[in-house]
């Protein structure tokens, strides 16, 4: 009787067996010199101003982030008032910067959180957004206030550019020493990024409000509006490269 094929040697495929071979001992990780790389970080980073200011209580940031804003109100009001404030309707006035201020506010809370608390969700951070864009919307949006100053009437036709650009770069330069205050101040996140922009874009258009006497709707909106639109979308824009730069590291 003939007996079948002999089993192979081995049941392991001699093109895969080099597989299974045992490589050359690796080298134990310098555990000490990885922590002391560790150590070495935040001793630099305690050393920096954002690691003192970040550090401190929730309360104090927010107030910090809040004060900053005030002086640039202030400063708004005394070193740079409307000339025509006497014959501005105060109620507007009043629920001009009323709307303008509640949102700054919120935007400054919710960008400045507790570290305990979770980030702010995103629905939840993308509505205050929005809200502070279309606020500053309605605000300059709204027909003329009045025409009773000399100051007041212009800003249209020919002027309508130059003038513009003027009070587009004092917004600008008004809103960024929030938007500086509140990125020290905070402990990360994109959202927060653009909140603290919605925050500048809303100081910006708070101290135009309290400074620039033209009243034409197409300069408040080109000139003042501008001002949080491009606080917010070009914050947007630089985190995300900003993000996808760190990715690709």
């Amino acid at each position: 009787m003939s007996r079948g094929p002999s089993p192979p040697d081995s049941p392991v495929d001699p093109g895969l067996a080099r597989f299974a071979e045992p490589g050359p001992p690796e080298a134990p990780p310098d555990v000490e010199a990885m922590l002391q790389q560790v150590q070495g970080r935040i001793a630099r980073a305690r050393r920096s101003p954002a690691w003192w200011l970040r550090s401190r209580p929730t309360a104090l940031r927010r107030a910090i982030g809040l004060l900053t804003f005030a002086i640039i109100g202030v400063l708004g009001i005394v070193a740079l008032p409307r000339p025509d404030m006497a014959v501005y309707p105060m109620g507007r006035m009043v629920a001009s910067l009323a709307a303008l201020g509640v949102l700054l506010v919120l935007a400054i809370h919710q960008a400045l959180r507790p570290l305990h608390a979770p980030a702010i969700g995103r629905a939840k951070g993308l509505v205050v957004i929005a809200l502070a864009l279309l606020a500053t919307l309605v605000v300059t949006s709204l027909p003329p206030a009045h025409a009773a100053h000399p100051a007041s009437i212009g800003g249209t036709g020919d002027e309508l550019l130059s003038r513009a650009g003027a009070c587009f770069y004092f917004g600008l330069l008004l809103g960024l020493p929030v938007y500086a205050i509140v990125r020290l101040l905070d402990r990360g996140s994109m959202l927060s990024a653009i909140l603290a922009g919605a925050a500048a874009g809303l100081t910006g258009n708070f101290a135009l409000q309290l400074h620039c006497p033209i009243t034409a709707t197409e300069h408040t909106v080109l000139a003042h509006f501008s001002v949080a639109a491009v606080f917010v979308a070009g914050v947007a824009l630089l985190t995300r490269v900003e993000q996808r730069w760190k990715r690709s590291l």
